[in-house]
């Protein structure tokens, strides 16, 4: 019999076997996904473990353990499951706020601290998932990568707890309002008309009234949605505001937004690599950005972020594992394949850093989804 601890649950969970509490009573059958209410009940009845005979199924395609595999990276890593089961939670609390359904908002408050303690205690890990998982799609995944790359960002920069768990918990809740958007305008391939421009951005209205109407969050972390798209020169919206007049904790979500946009792929476009995106916001000139996020931002991910596939000038391959605040353009790599063409696997490749290697250098950053493909 294996014991449980409820803190280790997760919506979407799934057994080979079925869950009790208490011995006799059951939770939810083999197969039968874990909600949100099942963890509720739980919470209410005080109860801290339970028992099953079987384990967790795993539903990750074999194509996207491969991909894990190839990053250096373990399938089975208590970040992966963090990250999938992370995914899954967010689904569902989207399908939810898209129904208009209630919901307790504690699940989000301690999601936003799991991404925390993650982005912490495996910051190196969980930021490489945002580049290398192709584990779940749409607003879920987009929501969970914004909120860890935001958390980077406070994290290293002092942040206080409350504030950071704030500025999390924004992120995550940044784009609810394009669930009420028509599914054909924020899904179009082609342009948007002026018209419809005009409705979709409406959403961080629609994200600010849902945060702080429907799910009665505090002004301070609506307001991170409502001016997520303001600009530092003004020329942003809805308001228009700039500088200093747009909140903290939104100036740095903007920043991570724009990064996870352009990283991960999109119905319109497909994704950059990490560096030309790093690049991009690089170039942003005090435009569109906060110079001192961005600052923050570079220092903290790299110009090569975390998670980056590079070909190196002794044409070995190697995964950005590790970056030096002062000197971003030297990271710390692990080699996937050698200059001779061996390749390592579950992380076995050599340690490679670049500041101390000072013959190596960089020749260019690779698209992460072709290399894999060739390699699978």
């Amino acid at each position: 019999m294996n014991i449980i601890k409820v803190a280790d649950l997760q919506v979407g969970m799934e057994f080979d076997a079925s869950v009790f509490v208490e011995d006799d009573v059951i939770l939810v059958p083999a197969g039968v996904a874990i909600r949100e209410k099942d963890l509720q009940r739980l919470v209410q009845w005080g109860v801290e473990e339970v028992t099953t005979e079987g384990s967790v199924i795993d539903h990750t395609p074999a194509d996207v353990k491969a991909d894990f595999e190839f990053f250096g990276l373990s399938a089975d890593s208590d970040s992966v499951h963090f990250y999938k089961n992370a995914v899954s939670f967010l689904t569902d609390i989207f399908n939810r706020i898209s129904k208009k359904e209630s919901f307790n908002t504690t699940a989000i408050d301690t999601m936003a601290d799991l991404i925390i303690k993650y982005v912490r205690e495996q910051r190196n890990e969980t930021i490489s998932l945002i580049i290398c998982s192709s584990a779940g799609d749409g607003y879920a995944k987009s929501s969970l990568n914004c909120a860890i790359l935001s958390a980077v960002i406070g994290v290293f920069s002092h942040m206080e707890d409350k504030t950071l768990q704030n500025l999390v918990i924004g992120a995550i809740l940044h784009d609810c309002g394009m669930l009420r958007i028509p599914e054909e305008i924020r899904n179009k391939n082609g342009k948007l008309s002026e018209p419809e421009l005009k409705t979709l951005r409406m959403h961080t209205l629609y994200s600010y009234q849902i945060m702080a109407k429907e799910l009665y969050y505090s002004e301070d972390v609506a307001q991170i949605a409502l001016q997520h798209h303001e600009r530092w020169n003004g020329a942003g919206y809805p308001q228009g505001i700039k500088e200093t007049e747009i909140s903290n904790e939104a100036r740095i979500v903007s920043v991570a937004d724009a990064f996870e946009a352009m990283v991960c792929e999109r119905p319109y476009r497909n994704s950059m690599t990490g560096y030309f995106a790093m690049k991009n916001i690089l170039s942003d000139n005090s435009r569109r950005f906060d110079p001192a996020v961005v600052k923050s931002f570079i220092s903290s991910m790299g110009i090569y972020p975390i998670g980056s596939i590079v070909l190196l000038s002794n044409s070995s391959i190697g995964r950005v594992i590790s970056v030096h605040s002062n000197t971003p353009l030297r990271p710390e790599l692990m080699l996937l394949i050698d200059s001779d063409g061996t390749e390592y696997k579950d992380g076995s490749g050599l340690i490679v850093d670049l500041l101390q290697e000072k013959n190596l250098f960089i020749l260019k950053a690779l698209d992460v989804k072709s290399l894999a493909t060739k390699k699978g």
